[in-house]
């Protein structure tokens, strides 16, 4: 799964915020940001297979549905969000960074080109001079 490690801190971050006391419409925001990111992550894990970590991202997606919203106490969001703030936790370290299907070095660029070895010629060759 290849996801942005700036996208899992960022998620990180907001979700530690939230163990402070805030505003409502701080928490309405989280909900919106962590219902995409939970439901991103979801889609990302479903295309690569990986079918406990889909499952798992599409629940915390659903418990921070913004539009049918789950009311429950204090203390059990932060239960909810350290929780999740786990689950990004996990994913973190399997953050797309190269590797197999990541930047070609230049050692192995030549091998991809069907050119490689040849000479080309100008453009000009082309207009019978």
């Amino acid at each position: 799964m290849r996801v942005p490690s700036t996208l899992l801190l960022v998620g990180i971050a907001a979700l530690a915020i939230a163990l402070l006391p805030l505003p409502y419409g701080y928490y309405t925001l989280l909900r919106v940001v962590m219902c995409g990111l939970f439901s991103y992550l979801a889609y990302l894990s479903w295309q690569s297979g990986g079918q406990e970590l889909t499952w798992v991202c599409g629940v915390i997606a659903a418990i921070y549905n913004p539009f049918v919203p789950l009311h429950l106490g204090r203390e059990v969001w932060v239960l909810v969000n350290i929780a999740a703030m786990g689950v990004l936790a996990y994913l973190l370290p399997q953050c797309g960074s190269g590797g197999e299907g990541g930047i070609r070095t230049l050692d192995t660029l030549l091998t991809y080109t069907p050119l490689a070895g040849e000479r080309l010629q100008p453009l000009g060759h082309f207009s019978g001079k």
